[in-house]
């Protein structure tokens, strides 16, 4: 049975999200200066972004749910040579992490939250702020819905996804960029700035320890693609993958990318 997460897992997909790779240099650059302890990636998929947070030293935790996500992630790490640095954790899918208070100078998640079920969503909103360190960072880009579209058209949109690749466009509650904001600020994360992805510079800076790795990960993501596609299984699989992609697409300009950068304001212990 074809399934869109595990077939993105199987051919290395990756950069799925709003503005793809441009967002996620965004992101990177807003990672404190002094951001010495460890990093993690909620979600990391086939591990793209955790490898280029290896460019930036220290260790990074790349956490899933899924197995096949995983071993992906773990398979282009050893393929980009930054295997020691990168720890793999599969987390369960109920919103708990399996980690310590305060034991992590940053959090990264991309088109990760928007697509969690109304249960899962605030639990795991609450956690990211609890294992952030005090004036530590939560770097976040979601797509989320533009605050004029009707309600009823993006829960339209979200049954005809849900139908085609198994996953919802973007959760309804919260909506809009304020309500998401809401939801972050009563978890204790505070905003410092956020910015849609449409109106990034196309020549945002990358910091040179990370231009070989992106390197290396592009070579990984085409030979994992090549590689899917030299079965027939691989072929048909790709078929639905870019049906399931275009059935996707919005009938309209009703969603938006967001770069969210968060703080932890807590002055705990």
């Amino acid at each position: 049975m074809f399934s869109f997460l595990d077939t993105l897992a199987a051919r290395g997909g990756a950069s799925l999200h709003a503005r793809g790779r441009a967002a996620t240099v965004a992101l990177l650059n807003e990672l404190p200066l002094e951001c010495t302890g460890p990093v993690l990636e909620i979600g990391c998929g086939t591990g793209e972004t955790s490898v280029q947070l290896c460019g930036y030293g220290g260790t990074v935790v790349a956490a899933d749910a899924s197995a096949l996500m995983l071993r992906s992630a773990v398979d282009r790490s050893k393929w980009c040579g930054v295997r020691p640095n990168i720890r793999p954790v599969r987390v369960s899918r109920d919103g708990k992490l399996p980690f310590a208070t305060s034991a992590f100078a940053a959090v990264v998640i991309e088109s990760v939250l928007a697509i969690q079920g109304s249960d899962t969503l605030l639990p795991l909103v609450r956690e990211i702020g609890r294992v952030v360190k005090p004036m530590g960072r939560a770097l976040i880009n979601e797509t989320v819905w533009m605050e004029e579209t009707p309600r009823h058209l993006a829960e339209e949109i979200n049954q005809r996804a849900t139908e085609s690749a198994g996953l919802i466009q973007a959760v309804v509650a919260p909506f809009d960029v304020h309500d998401w904001v809401e939801l972050f600020e009563k978890s204790g994360l505070s905003l410092i700035r956020k910015q849609r992805l449409d109106d990034l510079e196309s020549d945002n800076a990358l910091k040179p320890e990370c231009r070989s790795l992106i390197i290396r990960s592009r070579a990984f993501t085409a030979w994992r693609r090549l590689r899917a596609l030299m079965t027939s299984e691989g072929v048909a699989n790709e078929k639905r993958l870019k049906r399931a992609l275009v059935e996707l697409a919005p009938p309209c300009q009703c969603l938006e990318g967001i770069l969210f950068v968060l703080e932890q304001g807590d002055q705990r212990e």
